[in-house]
């Protein structure tokens, strides 16, 4: 249980998808959460993460709930060419989305999609390390589908109605 009060919180990201570093060493890095007052903030930043040709790389919480695994988008994190990349998010430590607060935070993800698939070239752990690929859907993924279905939708019975006219 976090205190709403004051907490903090130091996460190493270690290297979980190998490739992703630049020269012989893999890339690493660090995640400061923080409570202050009633308001989260969650600090990223790493060394030795090559830059990205094509895409970039995103920073997920990684939340946990009844044999679930949501993750709830941090932000963008932009590299430079040395491998250096600093991002941060302030949060609602009560309301993280669908129910889920911040006693359901387990870890912190920078994550990239390659192709079909997602490849996690930095990950930190508040516990021991979970097995949660197989199981993560980000938060807020099914409203976005549902509201461009309903425009989708919505645009025939309009031509319905100006052919009546």
């Amino acid at each position: 249980m976090y205190q709403r009060r004051y907490d903090k919180v130091y996460l190493m990201l270690r290297q979980e998808t190998a490739g992703y570093g630049m020269g012989s060493r893999g890339p690493w890095g660090s995640c400061i959460l923080e409570i202050k007052n009633g308001q989260g903030r969650l600090t990223v930043a790493v060394e030795g993460l090559r830059q990205l040709l094509c895409g970039q790389y995103e920073v997920y919480g990684l939340l946990a709930k009844n044999e679930e695994c949501r993750g709830i988008s941090c932000g963008s994190l932009c590299v430079n060419k040395q491998g250096h990349g600093e991002m941060t998010w302030d949060f609602e430590p009560d309301a993280l989305g669908e129910g889920y607060c911040l006693e359901n935070l387990f870890g912190v993800a920078v994550i990239t999609e390659t192709g079909n698939s997602m490849s996690v070239p930095l990950a930190a752990y508040t516990g021991e390390k979970r097995q949660w690929r197989a199981l993560f859907s980000p938060l807020g993924e099914e409203p976005v589908l549902q509201a461009a279905e309903t425009a989708v939708l919505e645009r025939p019975q309009v031509e319905e109605k100006a052919g009546k006219a």
